[in-house]
């Protein structure tokens, strides 16, 4: 939901750009934990900072639609 409301609100390229960091953090993170389950927190942290960031520009963009 965060990123079709990040998309609708924000930006659609935006979204689309942060949405496939997402998927190369998953695939890193996918890869990483085939290889040394202790190598996966980089893959981890590229996908969490890629959710965070649609989150909060989701929030910001509803929110500012509001002001």
């Amino acid at each position: 939901p965060s990123m079709w409301l990040f998309a609708w609100s924000v930006s659609a390229n935006w979204a689309a750009g942060i949405g496939l960091l997402w998927i190369a953090g998953r695939i890193i993170y996918a890869s990483a934990y085939y290889r040394d389950p202790a190598k996966r927190p980089p893959g981890m942290l590229i996908t969490f900072a890629a959710q965070v960031i649609l989150f909060i520009g989701a929030l910001i963009g509803v929110g500012g639609m509001f002001i």
